[in-house]
């Protein structure tokens, strides 16, 4: 019985992950651009990759005759892995964007010029 709210409260998460990851793409894809244009391009394929790896995983334990259970898991775990990698991937990104934009705006107000990566060079 345990094993089966385990399960579903795995897919509870994966799905509050999952609604992050979309809020985070929707913003990026929003700004527009090359980068809102491959974030596009790979959100589609890597679904593609995570269903046919799910399925794969579901499979080889229905054959192997581990049962629906144990088949239920090994599918979820490469759906939990895209979108786990996902969240980090975009999350990151996020926060260095809001950390350069903090960045500029430090700098414009004590006039200091950015010259590249924390290259600073005073504006007199």
């Amino acid at each position: 019985m345990y094993a089966y709210w385990k399960l579903w409260v795995d897919v509870l998460n994966i799905g509050l992950d999952a609604q992050r990851v979309i809020a985070m793409r929707l913003a990026k894809i929003a700004k527009g651009g090359a980068a809102a244009e491959a974030e596009c391009r790979r959100m589609v394929s890597e679904k593609f990759l995570a269903a046919a790896a799910a399925r794969d995983a579901a499979a080889a334990a229905l054959v192997g005759g581990k049962g629906i259970d144990t088949a239920a898991r090994l599918a979820l775990t490469p759906i939990e892995r895209a979108v786990r990698d996902n969240r980090r991937r975009l999350g990151r990104a996020e926060r260095f964007a809001w950390a350069r934009a903090r960045l500029r705006h430090m700098a414009t107000r004590t006039g200091v010029i950015i010259l590249g990566t924390f290259k600073f060079r005073d504006r007199r």
